[in-house]
């Protein structure tokens, strides 16, 4: 079986049709750090599908990619069949490596995978004049030019075709519907004449959410526990952070041990990241949930705490820094904004506690 990844902002309808199919599917709710908020959940700002098949695998990217354009389009390539489509000058080494000595058409398009709906490896359809140019003297690659626009994204005058829409098995799978476009007609005999199905969800607006990307292979569950962890010092409340390897700042928090609880798992973990033995308020109790990596679903629950003994030792193998810090300094370190929220929720809590 696959694994489907959509952004959290894809209509309600189109993420309920794909598990009613029996995949299942990551909804991404993380927002990359410093992207453009129209575009900082879509899914292929942060993993490539390496072919056009079902069974083709993705390549994922783990660093921290620019803020802006083009750089933060890294990820957002074309890979199909013996090609890759992308503006050279910002394709992610990670797409470069396992591209596997693919001939590269480098077109001016970042988010070339946006820009197009990968039918199969010999079939696309796009409203970029620049990528159907690059590809009209390719052969074996048929390319459906339709028109610009009719394509929603919040923030933005129009989105793109390929980010409407994903390949799910024998299906194109779009999201919303097509019947607003002026070329709908023309989009479903070319999918249909390539041997697939066409489902799309009329009376919703066609919605760029940056591609619907299948998967294969098996979910993964993991649960981790911590706490976001408070002091109050001269009547302030200060929040621990703790810096990642990775660079992020975010709380204390780690997996869940054979046999833990998940109260006893926090207390382990913070004493472990930050030589601090914390005690608990379970009265705030929050989940996260989110991919840390490919084919994997984690969830975090975080609690309150306030620390009680122990010394400030930040865990070398996993902690590169901690800063104790006010709430306002505090939401301005920390680097994903669903942590941010996180700690908003608990300064709400504490302050209606005491």
């Amino acid at each position: 079986m696959s694994v489907i990844y959509i952004s959290c902002l894809a209509h309600a309808q189109a993420v309920e049709y794909l598990r009613s199919r029996g995949y299942d599917v990551i909804t991404v709710s993380t927002a990359l750090p410093g992207v453009d908020s129209a575009v900082a959940l879509h899914p292929d700002l942060r993993m490539c599908k390496l072919g056009a098949k079902p069974s083709d695998p993705a390549v994922f990217t783990s660093r921290f990619l620019p803020g802006d354009y083009p750089g933060h389009a890294a990820m957002c390539a074309v890979v199909m069949g013996r090609y890759v489509i992308h503006r050279r000058d910002v394709t992610a080494p990670e797409i470069i490596k396992a591209s596997g000595g693919r001939t590269f058409i480098d077109v001016r398009q970042g988010y070339a995978k946006c820009s197009c709906a990968v039918i199969d490896d010999g079939a696309l359809i796009t409203a970029d004049e620049g990528i159907a140019a690059a590809l009209s003297g390719v052969k074996d690659i048929e390319v459906l030019k339709i028109s610009p626009g009719r394509v929603a994204l919040p923030g933005y005058d129009t989105g793109f075709i390929g980010g409407a829409c994903g390949r799910v098995g024998d299906e194109m799978v779009f999201n919303g519907g097509l019947e607003s476009h002026p070329d709908a007609q023309r989009i479903r005999r070319f999918i249909h004449a390539r041997g697939l199905r066409v489902k799309d969800f009329p009376g919703l607006p066609l919605t760029d959410i940056g591609t619907i990307i299948e998967v294969p292979g098996t979910l993964r569950h993991e649960k981790s526990c911590g706490a976001v962890v408070c002091r109050v010092r001269d009547g302030v409340r200060e929040y621990l952070l703790i810096q990642h390897l990775a660079g992020h700042w975010a709380f204390p928090k780690g997996h869940v041990e054979a046999g833990e609880t998940e109260e006893e798992c926090a207390v382990r973990e913070i004493r472990e990241e930050t030589g601090l033995t914390v005690r608990l308020d379970t009265g705030f109790r929050e989940e996260e949930e989110f991919s840390p990596a490919p084919l994997t679903l984690k969830k975090v629950v975080y609690f309150a705490a306030e620390p009680v003994s122990g010394t400030e030792r930040p865990q070398p193998e996993e902690v590169a820094g901690m800063r104790w810090l006010p709430f306002d300094e505090a939401c301005g370190l920390v680097t994903y904004d669903d942590d941010r929220a996180l700690l908003r929720s608990a300064e709400e809590y504490l302050s209606k506690k005491r």
